[in-house]
């Protein structure tokens, strides 16, 4: 499944549910690394960094995770802000799907 399929089925999900997401678009204006998603369900906030499923494993994916060309990986930029927003209270993660994103809130 490719990423924006993804983020397209997270959106959908937390909308039925009442939920507040808001897509940040990468443009020339953002800052880099800016997660994906911001979710506010139930009183709580969600900083999601969403990627496509993929195989993280052999020396190709340990050669391009060095460099930090893994598609299927945060970049440093991203690790740093989902911690920014972790720091200010968000419950943040990697989303590679729509459970994910349910875990990522804390939700049962």
């Amino acid at each position: 499944m490719k990423e924006t399929a993804l983020v397209t089925q997270i959106i959908n999900f937390w909308k039925k549910k009442g939920a507040k997401v808001q897509k940040n678009h990468g443009t020339a204006f953002a800052r880099a690394g800016t997660p994906d998603l911001f979710i506010l369900y139930q009183g709580i906030f969600s900083a999601q960094e969403v990627k496509a499923p993929g195989k993280n494993e052999g020396l190709e994916y340990l050669e391009k995770r060095r460099e930090h060309l893994y598609e299927n990986e945060p970049t440093p930029a991203q690790h740093y802000q989902l911690l920014e927003w972790q720091k200010r209270g968000a419950r943040v993660g990697v989303a590679r799907s729509v459970e994910d994103s349910w875990r990522i809130m804390g939700l049962k």
